[in-house]
Order: C-alpha cells, then sequence, then structure tokens
C-alpha cells in the first residue's frame, strides 16, 4: 500500500520547503517537489497543505509499564496505552523503569515494548533502575545488551536520598560494561543516570571519562531540569560534551520547564546536538491532593512552547525530540529525520504548532488531532470506565 503526502512543509528536521513525500510498506520511498500517484496501483493520499511535516518524536524516557510506588503500593500507576502515545506524536518509545523494582520488572517491560509494538508503535527499553546491581532480564548487563533485540542501554540512579550514587570506579565499570557490550550487540550501549536533588557536581564523571577516553555519547544524564542547581551543573558538562536530558513531567516548583531550560542552555553555549528532551510519562504524581499520571503529550506541549514562546527555530526545537533521540540511541539507521529509506514514522503539525496528523511505520495514527487506532485492550479499559 502507497501513502502519500502532498504540500507539506517538511522539515526533516531541517526546513526543505514544500514537499511531496511517497511511502510504502511503512518506508520513505520518494521525496520530491511534486510526486503523482503511482498508476494503477493502491494509493492512499493525504493533503497537509498548510501543515509543517516532521519526523515522529523519538521519546526516550516512557514508564510505559506505569511508574510510582514511593508513596506506597496504591500510588503505582498503570500502563501507558498506544493512543496516549500516538497522540502526543510519538512514534517511537524507549521504556523503562523507575524507584519501584518489586512490582515493576525489565522482563515486564520488555513484554509491554513487545505489545506496543505489535500495535504499531517502534519500541525499544533501558534495562537496569535506580539501584545497584542493575536488575536485568538475563542476569546480566552483557547479556541483555548483547541478546535482548530490544535493549539499547541500562539505567542508573545519581543524587538520589533512595539511591546511592555509585562511586567513580563503579561508574567507570558500569559505562565500559555498556559500551564493550554495545559494541558486541550492536548497539547504542549507553547509561541512562536519573538526577535527582542531593547537591554534587558531575565534574568528576566528565573528569574520569575523560581521564578513560570514553566517549561521551555512552553517557546521559536526564532530569537536569529539576532545578537551577542541577541544571547549571549541567551546562558547565554540557559544554564539555556530555549528553543532557531534558523531561518534561517534572512535579517541584523548583523545575525549569523544558522550553525555558533549553534556550538557556542554547544561549550558554551548550551545543544543540548534546541536547535531548523525553517525556518522563506514566509515572504517579500527587498533586494538591489529587492523584496524576504524568502525560506522555508534554513533548508536544514544550515543542509548541519552544516555538511559541521561547523564539526558538522549529528545525532547532524538532532535534531534540527526533533526531537527537535517535542518534543517541543508535536508531538513526531508521528513525529520527525524514529520508528515503527510512521508516514513514510522522508528525504533522498545524499552524499554530499542535500535533494535527501521526503516521507510525505508513499506518495514520491520529487524524484531525482525534486517534483511529487504539491498542487491542484500549477500547475494553475505556467500557469499563463508563
Amino acid at each position: 500500500m502507497f501513502l502519500l503526502i502532498k504540500n507539506g512543509n517538511v522539515f526533516t528536521p531541517e526546513d526543505i520547503g514544500k514537499k511531496d513525500v511517497l511511502t510504502c510498506a511503512g518506508k520513505i520511498v520518494q521525496i520530491a517537489d511534486s510526486i503523482e500517484p503511482p498508476s494503477g496501483l493502491p494509493v492512499e493520499v493525504i493533503d497537509a497543505s498548510g501543515m509543517s511535516v516532521a519526523p515522529g518524536i523519538v521519546d526516550s524516557h516512557v514508564h510505559m509499564l506505569g511508574a510510582g510506588g514511593g508513596h506506597g503500593p496504591d500510588s503505582r500507576s498503570g500502563l501507558v496505552h498506544f493512543s496516549t502515545i500516538t497522540l502526543a506524536g510519538v512514534t517511537t518509545a524507549i521504556g523503562l523503569l523507575g524507584l519501584d523494582t518489586m512490582g515493576f520488572s525489565p522482563r515486564e517491560l520488555y513484554i509491554r515494548a513487545r505489545a506496543l509494538e505489535r500495535e504499531g508503535l517502534s519500541t525499544y527499553i533501558i534495562t537496569g533502575s535506580f539501584v545497584l546491581p542493575s536488575v536485568t532480564i538475563t542476569g546480566s548487563l552483557t547479556t541483555d545488551l548483547v541478546l535482548i533485540d530490544k535493549c539499547v542501554g541500562v539505567k542508573v540512579a545519581m543524587r538520589e536520598v533512595v539511591s546511592q550514587t555509585p562511586t567513580p570506579e563503579e561508574m567507570k565499570r558500569l559505562i565500559v560494561e555498556a559500551m564493550r557490550a554495545g559494541r558486541l550487540g550492536g548497539k547504542a550501549g549507553i547509561v541512562v543516570a536519573h538526577q535527582g536533588d542531593v547537591p554534587e557536581s558531575l565534574d568528576w564523571l566528565c573528569n574520569m571519562m575523560d581521564d578513560h577516553m570514553i566517549p561521551k555519547q555512552h553517557f546521559t544524564a536526564t532530569h537536569i531540569n529539576r532545578s537551577k542547581e542541577v541544571l547549571d551543573d549541567a551546562i558547565a558538562c554540557g559544554k564539555r560534551g556530555m549528553i543532557l536530558d531534558l523531561t518534561g513531567n517534572i512535579p517541584k516548583p523548583e523545575a525549569i520547564i523544558p522550553s525555558k531550560a533549553l534556550r538557556l542552555m542554547l544561549e550558554a553555549g551548550v551545543p544543540l546536538d548534546v541536547i535531548t528532551f523525553s517525556s518522563d510519562s506514566g509515572a504517579y504524581h500527587n498533586e494538591h491532593g489529587q492523584d496524576v499520571v504524568l502525560p506522555v503529550d508534554i513533548c508536544a506541549t514544550e515543542l509548541r512552547a519552544m516555538v511559541k514562546a521561547e523564539g526558538i527555530s522549529l528545525p532547532t526545537a524538532l532535534a531534540t525530540l527526533t533526531s537527537n533521540p535517535a542518534r543517541l540511541y543508535g536508531l538513526s539507521a531508521a528513525k529520527g529525520t525524514l529520508e528515503v529509506g527510512k521508516d514513514a514514522d510522522f508528525m504533522f503539525l498545524d499552524n499554530d504548532m499542535n500535533v494535527d496528523t501521526v503516521i507510525a511505520k505508513g499506518r495514520v495514527a491520529v487524524k484531525d488531532k482525534k486517534a483511529i487506532v487504539r491498542g487491542r485492550l484500549e477500547e475494553a479499559y475505556i467500557d469499563i470506565l463508563k
């Protein structure tokens, strides 16, 4: 089945102007000024006039199983569903665990990622969690990265009151193991480090990686906009090449919203190519006495704010959500940019920078801001809740 997108303003994420895009079997097969529908073949034509056609978002921090648990068993949230993800413009989701490794496990995470993939999303996972030694699927970080197809990295926690920050030697061992296993498995082999509130500089980590000639792309610090102090420290490290991940759902009054944090980072001289942005969605939070599940659509909301409120160009804003995370997690062969041969993952933005249409692997999942494809059990859950 061919899908032809006509008359859109295409961002690869670079602005290449008004183009047509032809896809077939979930892949981009042509991008040109004008493309006619293939003669005598089944083709769906979508008119994207007035829309910005961009790559689908690569969200690298989705608690797709749910998360929470830090306020007791009843504070654990539930599954993040397919349409919840696609309505946010996300076509690739990387799942991971949080604090709770009693109620959630890497094996369950892997199975949930497979379920979402069967429903039409592209999915990957990060093994590990807050604790060391890392919780894994196979009992070994190396084996997870080499043999588990979806596993692209490992998570650890730093500067967190409920988790001990790894010592320099422990961190070196973890990064080197992830890097080595990544090479063996043809994966990114990255350590994703949750940043908590405990005051501490990351200078020692930059120094350690420099001293041992460890490439910076094998480590990323996430939640770096949780406070001014953490962000300032991250900016200093970003200027030294450390990969930094802004997250959208930080339920703290001292947190700096990602759109503003991105502007501050760029103004301070942090290179764009070391900055990513993810949702940290699916976790539980109690706000003013109300139970809240942190939303995936913070990616789309903050993308709009980057452009509308902070004056950041759309190509720059898109890079943090598309090409940069795809490159960091070793997915650039298929994800993150609109190029011939890559997956047909698209997000259409209207004139007000709202997500209008989402196409995942050549299949229209969202149209006119409404989900037209849902996960297998979503309707059943909706009916029960009614």
